[in-house]
Parts: C-alpha cells; structure tokens; sequence
C-alpha cells in the first residue's frame, strides 16, 4: 500500500466496521481506517449563481437514488491590482454517499451534470518535485536552478544567468511549469484515480506501465466513457462492447443466426420453400380463409368469429392451391 500501510481485506462491511472499533489498535499506536473511495465519491457540478447560499443549496438540491453528505463551494483565483485573491466561483463540489456518482442533480428543477472532481495536483518548493507540499516534505531542500542542495544566502549557484533548465526531466522549462513531464505524470494519476474511484498506489502502477506513451487526453472525454456508435457489423460492435466494458459478458449459446439481418432472413426462407407457380393468384381481402372439405368445389368465405389456432394446420386442398403444414399460418385482420 505504501509506507507504513497495509492492507486488511474483510468479507462483510460490518466486518470491517468492526475492525475500526477495535481499541486494540490505539492501544499500540496503530490507527484502522476504512479509504475514503470505498465509503464515498466527490464529483463538482457547474454554472451554480454565487448568490445562491450553500444552507439554500442544501434544502433545494435534489438528486435520485443517491444521498449528499457535503456540498462546498470552490475558489477561484484572480489577480486584482498585482494582488492574488480568491473569489467564489461557479463551481461546486458534492460529495456523496456510496462508490458511484449520478450523472445529474437538480436545483430548483435546473439540470447541472455531475463529473468526478479531479484535486490540483500538489507541489512541494521544497525539493520541487510533485506529490506533496513542502509542509510534509520528507526530502532534503534543493536549488530550483540546478537541482543541487539548497544554497547558503551567500552561495552563489552555478547555474545562474544560464538556460533556464528543468532538475527533474531536463527539459527547456522550469521544475514548477506545467510542462514538465514529471507535473504532467502526477496529473495523470490523480486523475486517473478520481475518474476510476480507486486508490493512487494502483493509479500510480497502471501509469507506471505506460512508460513514456501516457496519453494526452481528458479524462472525462475518453473513448471509455463514450463508447462507438452501433456498428453494422454485429461481430464488430460485441467486441467493442467488451474492449469498454469492465465486466465479462454472460457466456451463452447464441447461434451467429441470431445476429442476422432482416434481409437475410427474407432470403434464406425464400430459398428454402421456393414459391410455387399458380395460374390464378386467390386474394386474402384480410380475413382468414377457412379450408374446407375436398368435397367441395367451391370456396366460402366465414365471417364468423372462430376459435384461437394453435400449432399448424395439415395439408388441405383450396381449389388448386396446396397449404404446406411447414409454413405457419398467416392471419390478417
């Protein structure tokens, strides 16, 4: 899991509230928890009016199938006269209850589409490197400039007046700038762990297999999250299905018949019952015909209400047309 960290798995949920209980661990200075992605998910919604106070928010936000246990409003920075400061913004951030965000909530019968709510990504200008903040900083204090050990206040670096040159990747850009693969890297995980709801070790591992090809692309507008349209090869679109698709599909005995089109089907029953020629074509008018007797030469028509057929009728004679008992019989009303 990580330093000082390991991992309890339990069976049942009061299982694990009941290890969290356990007194036993504070009595050796050990601490049991329960990850915050396994009780709750944080999502942020957006174009909420500022003038709309968090307590009205609270008592006319409504969501379906889903419990809220925190709504905040977001910050943002604006530089006013050289002067960084905070404002409110438009952007709120909900959490709720459960391991799955809805896709909307509504205030006051508006729609604000949920999306998961991905933190800045932290950096220490302590070390300068990214993870962390310099409050929390483990590591030794370096020079932002060359990357060696923290200068005295009357040391002059070595690397002052040239190029300016990252310490981390060594690219063309300073160790803070956004383009610094390292800071790109580190977004990418956190991400990566907001938008799949699991924990940054496994993010961190699943990143660390991409090696140099990590793909420059929104989180929220991946082709997981929209997959293909329908395909008009059934075989096509299955595969599709299952490339996005978490889970497995339920094995079944499915012939590829059942993928056929309406076209193939058509033809297929033409060719095995072939239409046979007639010379004189007997018209239907929508009512069903009622075969009769041999005996009789000539056809009626009943108009009388008739009993529910069931199964298939056998081989009658209607003049000089032959019903096949192989083909169902058609009734139009």
């Amino acid at each position: 899991m990580g330093k000082g960290k390991i991992l309890i798995e339990a069976t049942s949920a009061i299982t694990a509230n009941r290890i969290t209980e356990n007194p036993t661990f504070a009595q050796h200075n050990l601490r049991a928890f329960i990850p915050a992605y396994k009780v709750l998910r944080i999502g942020v919604i957006q174009d909420v009016p500022v003038e709309i106070d968090l307590e009205t928010l609270r008592s006319n936000i409504k969501v379906p199938y889903c419990k809220i246990i925190d709504i905040q409003r977001l910050n943002r920075r604006i530089i006013r006269e050289g002067t960084s400061e905070y404002i409110p913004s438009k952007t709120l951030r909900i959490k709720f209850l459960g391991q799955h965000l809805p896709e909307a909530v509504f205030i006051f019968r508006t729609r604000h589409e949920v999306r998961p709510y991905i933190p800045r990504p932290k950096i220490c200008y302590s070390c300068y490197r990214a993870g962390h903040i310099a409050k929390v900083c483990k590591g030794e204090p370096r020079c932002l400039n060359c990357g060696n050990k923290k200068h005295a206040e009357n040391e002059i670096c070595p690397a002052q007046g040239e190029p300016i040159k990252c310490i981390n990747c060594q690219g063309n850009h300073s160790a803070i700038s956004k383009d610094c693969s390292h800071i790109f890297k580190h977004e990418y995980i956190i991400g990566l762990a907001a938008t799949a709801n699991i924990p940054i070790a496994n993010a961190k591992k699943i990143v660390s297999s991409y090696g140099n090809n990590i793909p420059r692309t929104d989180l929220n507008l991946n082709s997981g999250n929209f997959p293909l349209f329908k395909a008009r090869n059934h075989a096509e679109r299955r595969f599709n299905f299952e490339s996005y698709n978490p889970y497995n599909l339920p094995q079944d005995n499915v012939s590829s018949d059942t993928f056929r089109s309406y076209a193939d089907v058509i033809n297929s029953q033409s060719q095995s019952h072939p239409r046979k020629a007639h010379s004189q074509r007997i018209p239907t008018n929508n009512l069903l015909l009622m075969a009769l007797p041999p005996s009789r030469e000539k056809a009626q028509v009943c108009n009388r209400s008739l009993p529910a057929l069931t199964g298939r009728r056998t081989a009658t004679l209607y003049g000089s047309l032959t019903v096949d008992p192989r083909i169902p019989l058609l009734m139009g009303f």
